[in-house]
């Protein structure tokens, strides 16, 4: 009977001890899950966050090269007014049109858009975009 009692005893212990091993393993599976899930959570936002800061960069550096670029056209256009303004007043009115359509010939890269306009006639004399015509403020207003 002896025998019995301690036969039964180690199997209760075998099973208990492989219950207790099953519930181990299982718990040690489920909590790899949740690592690897937070993980993969975790370095996506580190990803959209990178991107995120990039594309954020990206714009402030488009917009300060944006005005450096803005900030030099209007040095430019402000030296180029003072020098024409100096000349228009050692010129008949004649010879500073030619002046000004040589100063503004249609070039390729457009980057100068110039109107010539006379007040006295409410003529456009000379525009960069109407290929140097002379047109009348009614055609400037349509187009």
């Amino acid at each position: 009977m002896k025998n019995n009692y301690r036969f039964l005893t180690l199997m209760i212990a075998i099973i208990i001890s492989a219950i207790v091993l099953i519930f181990q393993i299982v718990s040690h599976n489920e909590t790899e899950k949740v690592y690897v899930s937070q993980i993969e959570d975790v370095a996506l936002e580190l990803k959209k966050d990178f991107l995120k800061d990039t594309v954020n960069n990206m714009i402030s550096q488009i917009e300060r090269l944006r005005a450096s670029k803005q900030t030099v056209y209007q040095l430019n256009t402000n030296k180029r007014l003072e020098r024409l303004s100096t000349l228009a007043e050692n010129m008949s009115e004649t010879d500073f049109v030619e002046l000004y359509q040589q100063e503004f010939q249609v070039s390729e890269d457009h980057l100068w858009t110039a109107y010539l306009f006379d007040h006295k006639t409410d003529t456009l004399v000379f525009s960069t975009e109407s290929g140097g015509q002379v047109m009348s403020k009614e055609e400037i207003e349509s187009a």
